[in-house]
């Protein structure tokens, strides 16, 4: 065994092996020069100490960690990128979860296996799965967009009609208050007047969730028009609004929404692009916050720009990722979840637009994304900061 343990030692992998319980009894020296951990004292650390992984991932890691221990069946290949950093610009994947019957004398172990590579390979590889997703995005967006046209037309003539028949049960309520209605049984006028109002009530609520679905619909269309290069005055506050309406089923009973609106000036730009911006940082902001959160969107100008700023209570981004968000294929979500290019898209269109994206951010306090778009005309009607 100690022979074996020593190639481990020579190869070009880290490896850990566990007990069930997710404690290590063996970690190679390759691991060690990763975390910066004394070989001599990594042994009997629970595994996320020693791997620097946060809240979802670190879940799942332990979730994949016990069932093959259970089952004895490796886990399925992964691709998730550690932040460990060696060698220059070599990191870490998670590659490999194998079982291990006994080892030391401990029953039902697992063996974990990260490979070095280095990040231009995995920006080149994610990026090109990305870019994959993103076409299939593409062709689906197209095709909302097509849907949303479609379900607008019949929208319109639901809510014109609701509005109509609106009219008419008040003309028919007044009627029965009319002298000729008199002639008519009293046991009869009452109970048209209490199915008239049954009528109008439904009408009612029928005319509220119309305008709801309407107003979603056209804030759909908005956010579909990827290919929108025509540069227009636009009201970023208005754009917020939509992108309000589009994460609502994210933020309902969960995410306070705080509003901190200053009069801005409309500013130059692509409604499209800038509404994917805007869209992306809101999103980003609410999955950030797992539980209760709150979630403050501000805009103010002074002589110079116009700022727009999201900022949310949620986990925060750790030091030593944040120059790496903006990087092609840098995500920090569990997979499925990101394709890391939003953010760097992102950067890219206000870079088109002559803006810039900062960010703020503290692990446990939360993050501040900053959009800043510089004024060139007349700013005595903006407002200070």
């Amino acid at each position: 065994m100690d022979d074996i343990l020593g190639l481990f030692d020579h190869t070009n992998v880290s490896i850990l092996i566990l007990d069930s319980g997710g404690v290590i009894l063996y970690c190679n020296r390759l691991f060690c020069d990763l975390t910066g951990i004394e070989q001599s004292t990594c042994n009997g650390r629970f595994f996320r100490e020693a791997i620097p992984l946060q809240g979802e991932e670190a879940l799942a890691l332990e979730n994949s960690i016990r069932k093959v221990a259970a089952t004895g069946r490796p886990s399925p290949q992964i691709s998730l990128t550690c932040p460990f950093r060696v060698r220059g610009s070599a990191i870490s994947r998670l590659q490999q979860i194998v079982p291990i019957k006994e080892f030391q004398g401990h029953q039902n172990c697992v063996g974990v296996v990260f490979e070095l590579v280095s990040e231009e390979s995995i920006s080149i590889s994610e990026v090109n799965e990305s870019l994959r997703r993103t076409e299939k995005m593409m062709a689906l967006g197209n095709l909302m967009a097509g849907l949303a046209h479609e379900i607008k037309t019949p929208l319109g003539s639901i809510v014109s009609n609701t509005d109509v028949i609106q009219r008419c049960l008040t003309k028919m309520k007044k009627a029965l208050t009319d002298e000729e209605a008199l002639a008519i049984p009293e046991g009869i006028r009452q109970l048209f007047d209490k199915h008239l109002k049954l009528i109008s009530n439904a009408m009612h609520i029928n005319e509220v969730a119309s305008q709801q679905l309407l107003h979603q619909v056209n804030s759909l269309k908005h956010f579909l028009r990827f290919d929108e290069e025509e540069f227009s005055e636009i009201d970023l506050q208005e754009i917020l609004e939509q992108v309000l309406v589009l994460t609502h089923h994210l933020t309902k009973n969960r995410i306070a929404v705080v509003r901190d609106y200053q009069p801005i000036p409309r500013v130059p730009g692509s409604p499209g692009k800038l509404g994917q911006v805007l869209l992306n940082l809101v999103t980003n902001a609410i999955q950030a916050m797992p539980g209760q959160g709150r979630l403050t969107l501000a805009t103010l100008a002074n002589k110079s720009a116009v700022i727009v700023r999201i900022k949310d209570t949620g986990e925060g981004i750790p030091p030593e990722n944040l120059e790496r968000i903006f990087s092609k294929g840098f995500t920090t979500k569990r997979r499925g979840m990101g394709t890391g290019l939003g953010l760097a898209i992102s950067l890219n269109i206000m870079k088109d637009h002559g803006g810039s994206i900062e960010v703020e951010s503290r692990p446990g306090q939360g993050s501040t994304f900053s959009l800043r778009f510089p004024l060139t005309g007349d700013t005595d009607q903006h407002a200070k900061i």
